[in-house]
């Protein structure tokens, strides 16, 4: 699973590394690739983590999360399309 977080306030690569560092102790984060360029990190999760999380740990350092945005993958088709909301109100009309 991965998550695409719009960060305000990181100016240079040092930002960029205090940023990355603190994403990365966050448990159930994989891997934090960090641009400067769009302001954004690309996050990549072992499970679901609450956006919350990251907002919590970038405004503790002066950063803001802007936006969370889901990166659609596999995973995120799987379970989109196996949530059981989304089957129960389908599955009258598909049967």
């Amino acid at each position: 699973m991965q998550k695409k977080l719009i960060i305000a306030g990181m100016t240079c690569e040092n930002c960029a590394k205090h940023v990355t560092e603190a994403l990365e102790e966050i448990p159930g984060v994989k891997e934090v690739n960090v641009d400067l360029d769009s302001m954004s990190a690309e996050v990549e999760l072992n499970y679901d983590i609450d956006d919350e999380e990251f907002k919590f740990v970038l405004d503790d350092m002066g950063y803001e999360l802007v936006e969370v945005e889901e990166l659609w993958n596999i995973f995120n088709f799987f379970k989109y399309f196996f949530n059981k909301k989304y089957w129960q109100k389908t599955k009258n009309s598909v049967f």
